[in-house]
């Protein structure tokens, strides 16, 4: 830890795989939408790209509990209250002393997303339109479930990309503010109160997990791909 000032110290805050993980996502989703919008020219790699997203949400699903300490999901769980508490102080232009974490409106997004993520990767998994595409597991249920998966497939990929419009511009509205939300998560570090507990890196315990997801996937793969 380094001392920088009376009241505040820089701390890390978000240990490595975290970061891996969010850095991973970014690029996978960004790269699963561009597939998509290519259509059936991209189709099989589309579907690697999703494989690689259900190892990545079961990475973080097992991280939320296993991980460094501002990772795991207990360190983030805030009621409606507080939230709320936390908006009106946002929006009343008044700077607030740097939080530890996720905030309690960041933390909303976080689950907000990773359930819109964990249903993108369910629908395209089982879904078909009997003509261009059939997830890999379309044949677990009857042919009308498929077809409709497949238009709710295509709907919520909108909706997934309106909420991540809305993290993005949350993380310019915290910048505006003076708080940049940006940094920490690239390095780990973060600007935090005096006393602070640091959280350990935990390299080897992520990559571990992050394998044996990879490899989890790797053989639902081989069985249905």
């Amino acid at each position: 830890m380094r001392q920088q000032d009376q009241t505040l110290q820089t701390v890390r805050i978000w240990d490595g795989p975290l970061r891996l993980f969010h850095w991973l996502l970014v690029a996978v989703v960004v790269a699963m939408y561009v597939t998509g919008w290519l259509g059936i020219e991209a189709r099989l790699w589309h579907m690697r790209l999703g494989y690689a997203l259900g190892a990545l949400l079961g990475f973080r699903l097992t991280w939320g509990f296993l991980g460094g300490r501002y990772s795991r999901f207990r360190a983030f769980c805030y009621g409606p209250a507080t939230a709320w508490r936390h908006a009106r102080h946002l929006l009343s232009g008044t700077k607030a002393p740097p939080g530890v974490g996720h905030n309690p409106l960041g933390s909303y997004m976080v689950f907000l997303l990773l359930l819109l993520l964990a249903a993108q990767l369910a629908t395209g998994l089982c879904a078909s339109d009997d003509i261009l595409f059939q997830g890999p597991l379309h044949h677990l249920l009857p042919v009308r479930w498929g077809r409709l998966l497949s238009r709710w497939h295509s709907w919520q990929s909108n909706v997934l990309l309106a909420a991540v419009a809305v993290h993005v511009l949350a993380i310019l509205l915290y910048w505006a503010k003076g708080e940049n939300l940006v940094k920490p998560m690239c390095s780990g570090w973060k600007d935090v109160p005096a006393g602070t507990p640091q959280t350990a890196n935990l390299w080897e315990r992520g990559m571990t997990l992050l394998a044996l997801w990879l490899l989890a996937v790797s053989i639902l793969l081989l069985a249905y791909g």
